[in-house]
């Protein structure tokens, strides 16, 4: 039987849980992975996740014109790196499909 052992990565990327989140960021972007366990010290305490940075993010204050300008000189600077765009989310989604009738329930009813 496959166990967890043999399709592990053996060597993992770990977070200081002093380390700060600029920093972890990075090390996601540049390692192209979506989280790594947090350690206390040689114990784990926790997982960062991308989703927790999003999380966080969404909840935070907008950032201040000096800050807003430095964020976005860093995000060009990956953009120019990886080769990729950092575009809104928003514009490139699909809108939601019109209906013309009211809902079907689903289910036996």
């Amino acid at each position: 039987m496959l166990r967890v052992r043999d399709i592990m990565t053996p060597s993992v990327v770990t977070f200081a849980s002093d380390q700060t989140l600029r920093d972890a960021v990075e090390v996601l972007v540049s390692c192209r992975i979506g989280g790594a366990p947090v350690l206390d010290g040689d114990k784990v305490v926790g997982v960062l996740s991308a989703t927790d940075i999003i999380e966080f993010e969404s909840i935070t204050p907008p950032p201040d014109a000096e800050r807003e300008q430095e964020l976005a000189a860093k995000e060009a600077a990956i953009e120019a790196e990886l080769g990729t765009t950092t575009a809104p989310v928003t514009p490139n989604t699909t809108p939601p499909t019109p209906t013309t009738q009211p809902p079907i329930p689903l289910g036996g009813g």
